[in-house]
């Protein structure tokens, strides 16, 4: 069972740690209003989709992260 626990949780690891070096946080050049840089009267619909799925992704990965810790905690009362 342990054995069992532990793969779950480095895989979690595994996956939160890919998503979060392909997609990264929250990105600081994509305005959640869409707005483009240069021109902050605009909205850019691209670009507010864009920061959305990249911060759904960011978080998802980060949950990953966290849930593997947690497996690897719980593992340590299972035998």
């Amino acid at each position: 069972m342990r054995t069992v626990l532990l793969c779950v949780a480095y895989l979690c690891g595994l996956f939160g740690s890919i998503l979060l070096w392909k997609f990264g946080l929250t990105q600081r050049d994509i305005n959640k209003d869409g707005h483009i840089t240069l021109i902050l009267e605009q909205e850019d619909e691209i670009e507010k989709k864009q920061w959305k799925r990249y911060n759904k992704i960011s978080h998802f990965g980060i949950i990953l992260i966290g849930l593997s810790f947690l497996l690897q905690i719980i593992s340590l009362g299972v035998e």
